[in-house]
């Protein structure tokens, strides 16, 4: 649904954002500089569109700044679980100072915020980008919500004295709900991270 839309916008615009062969060479090195470092992670065009109203609001809502902080959280989240899996022993306990801890611990933290922020944004219609929301942005913002809220309280059936059993279900919900956003990909508001 997403890419159809992407398509179907470019073509009624008339405009195509890379013509191959078009002007100099493509630079790939710059490209990839200028795509990951400059636009992905430093938010260059949430930043730079911002509108005079946009810009009497306090930073922390800043639409760029709530894009970030759930940007953010998500790949440090991401990161934090593919290093545990990778280096730490499964059923070993690690204290919450572990820096892979740490960082879901932290990376959570962004998530939850920017995503409660988001969520707070769209149900007040208060922007324009938030006066027409579709299913699909509740959808991806209320799954990410969730999954920040289900991986907090997962941490802590972890440091619980006695393993409660409300730890086990409550990792299966958890990883249901990363399955559900990992299946909808393709169809949802989070296939723009593909494009």
């Amino acid at each position: 649904v997403g890419a159809v839309r992407m398509i179907r916008e470019i073509l009624q615009e008339g405009q195509v954002p890379f013509t191959p062969g078009a002007g100099q060479p493509l630079d790939w090195r710059k490209a990839l500089w200028d795509t990951i470092v400059i636009e992905i992670l430093g938010q260059t065009r949430y930043r730079d569109d911002e509108c005079e109203e946009e810009q009497t609001t306090p930073w922390p809502v800043r639409k760029w700044f709530v894009h970030a902080t759930t940007l953010y959280g998500f790949l440090g989240l991401f990161g934090a679980t593919a290093l545990d899996f990778l280096f730490k022993p499964v059923g070993s306990s690690v204290p919450l100072y572990y820096p892979m801890r740490l960082l879901g611990t932290v990376s959570c933290i962004l998530l939850m915020y920017g995503t409660t922020a988001a969520l707070i944004k769209r149900a007040l219609k208060r922007d324009k980008a938030t006066t027409h929301s579709h299913a699909s942005d509740w959808i991806l913002l209320a799954l990410l919500w969730l999954l920040g809220l289900t991986g907090f309280l997962l941490e802590l059936s972890v440091y619980a004295l006695l393993a409660p059993t409300w730890g086990y279900a409550l990792l299966v919900i958890h990883v249901s709900l990363a399955m559900t956003l990992l299946t909808l990909l393709p169809v949802s508001k989070f296939a723009h991270i593909v494009y």
